[in-house]
């Protein structure tokens, strides 16, 4: 893979090995685009920095996905009640949240990924969704944006792809109320819907949770439960 500047031609070995927008995305997910853009236009010294930005990158990201691919089951477990995988640890780094729900669609496809991390501001989500989730009436830009306003936080996107920002205490209101909505835009594909009114949210939580756990332990129904607020949706 050549590309050609002004300057000199990009022919080094170790970046014929390598998608060149790899690099770029690496610079871009790292707050270096700047790098990019001077390799582009013939640095030598930024190409020598970007491809070192990018063996950086890669690194980082395997271990990201490593800690989540350690943790596999008891994430399917713990999203057993959401319509989509909500998956946060402290080894996520924001800056990659977007390629790492990417990723994992290949092992969590059944339902949307959302990836959730610490930032500076509060917790960002990355959410992406494939095809046939689509087709089932997913759309992640309309549930993030209203979920996130909901949570005094703001997100949007597209059907496919979304993300939002929302205050570290409203993280567990974020999950229920994204699934909330989500539920809203699978009414088409739901044969019963639900609703129970409790006394509280944490009885509205334990109930949920109890059913989502029953489910997963003997699987003998196709069912999704969660609390939002004092309300239990099934």
């Amino acid at each position: 893979l050549e590309l050609e500047s002004a300057s000199f031609a990009f022919t080094d070995a170790s970046l014929s090995l390598l998608n060149v927008a790899e690099v770029i995305d690496a610079c871009a997910s790292v707050n270096s685009p700047h790098v990019a853009v001077e390799m582009l236009l013939g640095d030598k010294d930024a190409y020598a920095r970007a491809l070192s930005i990018h063996e950086d990158y890669t690194g980082r990201l395997g271990r990201q996905l490593a800690v989540i691919d350690a943790h596999k089951e008891s994430i399917i477990v713990d999203n057993a009640q959401y319509l989509a995988y909500f998956i946060y640890c402290d080894a996520l780094e924001p800056g990659f949240s977007g390629v790492v729900a990417e990723r994992l669609l290949d092992t969590f496809y059944d339902k949307p990924v959302i990836v959730l991390s610490n930032a500076p501001y509060g917790i960002k989500a990355s959410a992406r969704a494939t095809p046939s989730h689509l087709a089932a009436g997913t759309d992640l830009g309309s549930a993030l944006s209203v979920a996130a306003q909901e949570c005094r936080g703001k997100g949007g996107g597209h059907d496919v792809a979304a993300g939002a920002m929302v205050p570290r205490e409203q993280l567990e209101a974020f999950k229920a109320r994204t699934t909330y909505h989500l539920f809203g835009q699978n009414q088409a594909h739901l044969k019963v819907a639900i609703e129970v009114e409790s006394t509280d949210g944490a009885t509205a939580a334990a109930v949920a949770s109890s059913i989502a756990v029953d489910n997963e332990r003997f699987r003998t129904t196709e069912s999704y439960t969660i609390a939002a607020g004092s309300t239990v949706y099934v």
